[in-house]
Parts: C-alpha cells; structure tokens; sequence
C-alpha cells in the first residue's frame, strides 16, 4: 500500500502542481495582453494625431480647418478633447467648443513634444474625471513649429481587461510610472488617479520591465502578481491572482487523494477478507458511539476487542467528556468568563457575567472592553496586552464598571488563547467578585484596631487590679488571694462581653455572671429585679467589678457568709430634674452578721466608691447600717424616660 499511495501522491501533487503553472502561465499572458492592448489604444491615438499633423492647415495658418479635421478625432470613445499649440505654448487651434481653456499641459511633456518625440502624460484628475495627455510634434519646412496633443479619458482602458479575458476572481491595474491608477478592475470610477499601494508603485518604478510580487489589494486579497511595463506609454499593468485561486489545485487534489487512497484501501481490504469482517464490526460501534457522545446522547459501553479501537473508544470518551465539563463549567460558573479580541472587543459572556455585570450577551458581545471599565482603570489593558502577547497568564486585583455605574472590586486572571499554531488571538478573562472578601478584610482591619484598642484596655485594668491590691496585702499569699479573685470577676465580666460581642450588655445577665461566682443561681439568698436595661463594654466592666467586690466582701463578712443571710439587688431609671436621666442601681444585705464600720479602707472599697463613680461619670456611696451594707450609685443613662421598660436600652 505504501508504495501505491505514495506514487498516487506524487501525481495529484505533480497535477495540482501543473494546474498552478497553467494559471500562472494564463495571469502572465493576461498581462501581456492588456499591456498590449493600452499600446494598441495609445497607438491608434497616435497615428489619428499624426494623420492631423500631416496636413497643412497649421503651417498656412487655417485654424478653422484644422478644427474641422481635429473633431475629427472626438468620434473615437477614448478622446474628449484636441488642440495645437505653438513653441511658446500658446494654444491656436481647439477641436472643443468648450468656453474654458484646454487642460495646461506639464512642462516635461510640452518640451518632449517640441523636441521631436511622442510623449504621454501621467495621469491627470481623479476617478471619472482622470485623463492623459497624448501628444506628437508638427513640422513645417523641417521645422518644429506646433505640438499637437490629445486628452484621452483613461477611464476607458477599465474595459480592456474584461476584453483580455480576465478572470471574474482576478483583479488588474495600470498604473503610470508615478504610481498612479491609469485603470482599474475593481472600483475604477474610485480609484483612478489616485496612488496605488506601495508594492504596485515599487514594481512601475522598477528597472526590471516584467517581473512578481505579492501584496494584499485595497479588498483585503492577498494576491500574487504579474507586473510589465509598456515600452511605448511607460505605464505599468498589473494582474493580481488571489492565492485562494492559486493554491485552489492543491486543495483540489485533496478529494482525487481520499478518492485514490481509499480505493487502494478497498482494494487491500478484498484482499484481507477474514481482518475486514474481525475489525468492521468493532468500528461501526465505535461510530455510533462517538456519534451519540458528540450529540449528548445516552450510550452503551461497549469494551471494544481490539486494543487499539478502544484506546480510541477511551480516548474520544475523555477528550469528549472534557470538553462537555468545560463546556458546563462556563456555563454554570458563578464567575464571570468573557473572552476579549486583540482590540479589547467582547467576543463571549457567559451568565456568570450577565450577574456580575447585568449585560447580556446579545447586548455586550460586539462592545469594547471598556463598557466595563471604569476611566481611572482605562490604561490598564495595554499593560494586559503586552504581557498576554508574551505568553503570559495575569492575575491581578483591579476593579470593574456594572451596567448601572457601580464600581465592583474583582480578581482578574487573564490568560492568552492561541489558534493550532500557536499565534495568541484573543484574551481569555475569568473576574470574580471580591467585594464581600474586600469588605471582610477591612472589617477584619477595624476588629484588629479594635482588639489592639480594648487589650490594652484590658491591661490597664488589670494593672490598675494589681496595683491597687498590692497596696492593701501584706503579704504575696494574700495578694495572690485577692488578685485572683478579683481577675475571676473581671474574667466573668469579660466573658459576658465576649458573648453580647462587647456591646448591649443586660443588667440582669451581668448581675447573674458575678453572684454565680459565690452562690447557685438562682439562689434564694439572692433577689435582682429591675427594667431590661443593656450597657456598654466600659459600663459592664465597671459595675461588673463593683458588684464582684461587694459579694466577695458578703462572703467573707456579710450576708452570704451565713445561710439566714439576703441581699438585694436592684435598679431603676430615674430623672434627676435635668436634661440628663440616670440609671440607679443599689445593693442592700439583712440578716447577716451585725456589720461595723471599717477603719481601713482597702482595695474592695477603692473600686466599689473611688473607681465605680469615676468610671461611670456618676456617683456611689456605701452605708454600713448594723443590718446590713446598703450600696447605691446613680450615673448617666440616657435611657430613661425614653422607652418603655420592656425594651433594651443602652449606657
């Protein structure tokens, strides 16, 4: 089999090789054939004014017969206009009736002409009103006396490549030595007069008369060309052959070689009867089976006899199966994932976009990239550009536009989407909204602030504890005692903060967290009553120790150290006759050991007087009645007379 495909190879591509030459061979002999037509045109131009310059009627002066035989020349389609003018370019004899003056003839040519030669102008004007000038000297008694000249409208010429036989497909040009559109197949009435692209100017200016090149026309045809030059006018034509119609034989071979190949293959599969009938089976299923996975079809598992049909089997079930989960993935994924051209126009938009962005696809797909970026983020896809152009894959924290102007925090990952070869083509994005996560991280900053703050808040308190009990021990057992019974109050102040997250603390949950210390609770020694009323962290650290101190005083020498013992715990909201309400709150024992009043003051009455009314802004003070301890401090509350006293109020 080797051999015969290869030699059924070497022939289509032997063919589709002669089928190019024949078409290269048909644009030359194109070009040949408009160039010599235009020479054909210029010369009948030529012998018609030539056939003037014979007579006499210029020499004896009779302009009007001159005229006469001049109009003569308007009867051919290529001419609009002839006249004869003297060595001094005066102009003494027009075949127009026109009232303006004949076109002004350049400089070069008046003197080529007066100097004995033909001559022939570049063109002149543009689009349907482009012309040359054509001209031949008059001589009389062997002297140069006149030039005649002819305008010829160039426009004509368009027609010549049609009469050469041009291709529909293929497009031609004449163009002057200056680079100039004398003719063109397409677009002629536009585009003549004008200069050509640069690879057509390159080609009249070259010294070579004939030659190829390749360019693109201003169609956007890549194109391969024939150029020649004209001996007798200078000008340039051009026949370009587009490379799809140059390459079309080669393509063409394609079916001639499945065609031969597989009849080579049938040919071999009569041969290996017994193989055909073991393999045709397993391949039909195979067929059916990658049929119905590309459709998304259910399919029956079919584990193929022959090792390499179901590594095919295996390998088409992944590539496929691959490809619907990504297929779903972009579909279903709540980020946005567009894919961007070049140029920064949206191609793709998947509904995680539509939700992030509120565009639709059949509204954003088409726009510039910059419909969702905000200005002060334009320069930004430039830098994305370069660095996707260099193969990387960027992520970056940046911010987007939605449809109705809010800013949106997002994540970038961008990555380069190449074709086969290789070539990047497009950017693909995926932009996820970090908007929630931004907001954590600054409201994790803010607790960070605030924690630092409330430490050390905590420390001075707990040095401010430490101080002050050492003052009043005398000795390190009974500090160590009294520290750590006064850091058990402040602990369960502490945790009764942590739990209402440091702010609207109740009363009664804070009353409730000291005396449990030292008593079950409920506990009937112990009454608490009063409106729900909630305080601030610095109010709850406060009354929390000064209650700590007062059951800690009960149990050693007050009503808790006995069991006949009561104290009652309450507080009320009151007015004191100003702008500002208080909060009163008051401690009284009965039915304990009979109280004296102290004649050292230690650390216990220093938080439960000194401490509590400065750390509330209000006023304490302790009673030491023989019954029992009375305790009442009376501070800011801006609560009272404001709500009702079933609703939660504030310090």
């Amino acid at each position: 089999m080797i051999p015969l495909i290869a030699l059924f190879t070497w022939v289509a591509l032997e063919y589709a090789a002669a089928k190019r030459q024949i078409i290269e061979e048909k644009r030359e002999n194109l070009t040949e054939r408009v160039t010599a037509s235009i020479d054909q045109e210029a010369t009948s131009v030529l012998r018609l004014l030539e056939s003037v310059a014979r007579s006499e009627s210029l020499s004896d002066g009779d302009f009007q017969n001159f005229n006469m035989q001049s109009a003569i020349l308007l009867a051919h389609p290529q001419i609009d206009r002839a006249w004869a003018f003297t060595r001094d370019g005066m102009v003494v004899a027009d075949s127009s009736d026109a009232a303006n003056k004949p076109e002004q003839i350049p400089p070069q040519l008046q003197t080529k002409i007066l100097s004995g030669a033909f001559a022939i102008s570049s063109v002149m004007g543009d689009g349907r009103n482009a012309y040359a000038i054509l001209g031949v000297p008059f001589s009389s008694n062997g002297q140069i006396t006149h030039g005649i000249v002819a305008k010829i409208n160039v426009g004509y010429f368009s027609q010549l490549f049609r009469q050469a036989g041009m291709e529909p497909q293929w497009a031609a040009a004449v163009v002057d030595r200056n680079g100039q559109f004398v003719s063109r197949s397409l677009d002629s009435s536009y585009q003549v007069g004008r200069i050509a692209r640069p690879e057509l100017v390159d080609a009249a200016r070259k010294p070579e008369p004939r030659g190829t090149f390749d360019n693109v026309t201003y169609e956007g045809v890549h194109s391969l060309n024939s150029y020649q030059r004209s001996s007798l006018t200078g000008w340039t034509t051009v026949v370009a052959v587009p490379f799809d119609v140059m390459t079309a034989p080669l393509r063409q071979t394609i079916p001639l070689l499945v065609v031969g190949g597989t009849t080579i293959l049938a040919a071999t599969l009569l041969l290996a009867t017994y193989l055909a009938r073991k393999i045709a089976q397993p391949v039909r299923n195979l067929k059916d089976y990658a049929h119905a996975l590309a459709g998304g079809m259910p399919v029956e598992i079919r584990t193929q006899h022959i090792a390499e049909l179901e590594e095919v089997r295996v390998a088409l079930e992944k590539a496929i199966s691959q490809n619907a989960r990504l297929s779903a993935l972009v579909a279903s994924s709540g980020d946005a994932i567009i894919s961007i051209d070049l140029d920064g126009t949206i191609r793709s938009w998947n509904k995680g976009a539509e939700e992030l962005f509120g565009y639709r696809e059949d509204e954003i797909s088409g726009q510039p990239k910059t419909v969702i970026v905000p200005e002060h983020r334009s320069s930004e896809f430039g830098d994305l550009r370069r660095q996707i152009l260099s193969g990387e894959s960027v992520r970056v924290e940046t911010q987007r536009r939605h449809k109705d102007g809010t800013i949106i925090d997002v994540s970038l990952n961008s990555a380069p989407i190449r074709r086969p070869d290789g070539t990047i083509f497009a950017i693909s994005s995926i932009i996820h909204d970090i908007r929630d996560r931004k907001a954590a991280e600054e409201h994790a900053a803010l607790l960070m602030r605030e924690i630092a703050h409330r430490s050390k808040n905590q420390l001075a308190i707990i040095q401010c504890i430490a101080n002050q009990t050492a003052k009043h021990t005398s000795s390190k057992e009974e500090f160590v005692d009294a520290f750590e019974q006064r850091l058990c109050g402040f602990a369960a102040s502490h945790d009764l903060l942590t739990h209402w997250n440091w702010i609207d603390v109740p009363l009664d949950q804070l009353v409730r967290g000291q005396l449990e210390v030292f008593v079950q609770w409920p506990s009937p020694q112990v009454d608490a009553d009063g409106p729900s009323v909630k305080l601030d962290a610095a109010s709850a650290q406060a009354l929390g120790l000064a209650l700590h101190e007062l059951a800690t005083n009960s149990t050693k020498y007050g009503a808790l150290s006995i069991g006949s013992g009561h104290i009652k715990i309450s507080w009320s909201r009151k007015s004191n006759g100003q702008s500002e309400p208080l909060l009163d709150v008051a401690w009284l024992e009965t039915g304990g050991p009979e109280v004296v009043t102290p004649t050292r003051r230690g650390f216990g009455s220093f938080v439960i007087e000194q401490m509590a009314s400065a750390s509330l802004s209000g006023e304490a003070r302790i009673d030491y009645r023989p019954q029992g301890i009375v305790w009442r401090i009376s501070f800011p509350y801006p609560g009272v007379g404001q709500h009702q006293s079933t609703k939660a109020e504030t310090v």
